[in-house]
């Protein structure tokens, strides 16, 4: 980060910077509801609880430096766990979602590595390019909130709920609990559920996908990835075969 930013200044005309930050800047002392971005800039001296989160906090403290320092404009964006209908992904915490819905949609069963009761925030993808857009592009005077920064809300669901759905999806669908103790811990950790109100004031930001049409398109992905990977091939065509050349004809006899 301050590599990018002294670059900037030294040898760019940019002065503008959008970061991403994460519910992993929040640590035990945060609000459980509503946990915003404003709260994160009032309280510096929170301990996130993690390396990520002092990384995070890190971050901002340099974005910061640099607004006051050399007039820069610096926004952030808290976000929450991403859920998406691409074919791979990571292995945070919250990515625990993504793992669930593949193993339903492919009938095998799942291990759940978080307390089936915790509570997390996420977001659908689409959703989050448009906040962070709006953010990007918002003027710099609507901006009210310290710093910049702002959460980008978008539902929140337990393990719990979200298996209870993927029953109605995929009948058969099972689970266990086989906690990891990372994951566990951050779970316990984070914010229940992000505040919107800053978002929406500032940014007219609004998530519009909801929790189960989230599940839903993401199951459905992986449907026709299963359905595409299992259907037969068809055997290829054989190119069709060239006439014989004909044989010379004996020239004409002279006369």
């Amino acid at each position: 980060m301050e590599r990018l930013l002294r670059a900037m200044k030294e040898e760019s005309s940019a002065t503008r910077m959008l970061f991403s930050d994460s519910i992993g800047s929040f640590g035990g002392a945060a609000p459980r509801e509503d946990a915003t971005a404003r709260w994160l800039a009032e309280h510096p001296e929170q301990d996130p609880g993690s390396d990520y989160g002092r990384q995070k906090r890190g971050c901002r403290e340099l974005m910061k430096e640099y607004a006051t320092a050399h007039g820069f404009d610096c926004r952030w964006a808290v976000i929450p766990g991403v859920l998406h209908e691409d074919a791979t992904w990571g292995g945070g915490t919250t990515e625990y979602a993504l793992d669930a819905i593949r193993c339903a949609a492919e009938g095998a069963p799942f291990a759940c590595p978080v307390p089936v009761d915790a509570r997390l925030p996420m977001i659908h993808a689409d959703d989050l390019v448009a906040g962070l857009l709006a953010l990007m592009d918002a003027p710099r005077e609507r901006l009210t909130n310290p710093e910049a920064g702002y959460a980008l809300a978008g539902f929140s669901f337990a393990a719990s709920e979200l298996f209870a759905h993927l029953a109605t999806l995929a009948p058969g669908f099972s689970h266990t609990v086989a906690l990891d103790p990372a994951a566990a811990a951050f779970a316990a950790l984070w914010p229940d559920r992000l505040g919107q109100a800053e978002a929406i004031a500032d940014l007219g930001f609004v998530a519009d996908i909801a929790f189960e049409e989230t599940v839903d398109r993401i199951f459905q992905a992986h449907r026709a990835r299963k359905a595409a990977a299992e259907a037969p091939s068809e055997p290829a065509a054989e190119a069709p075969s060239e006439p014989a050349a004909e044989p010379p004809s004996d020239p004409a006899p002279e006369a």
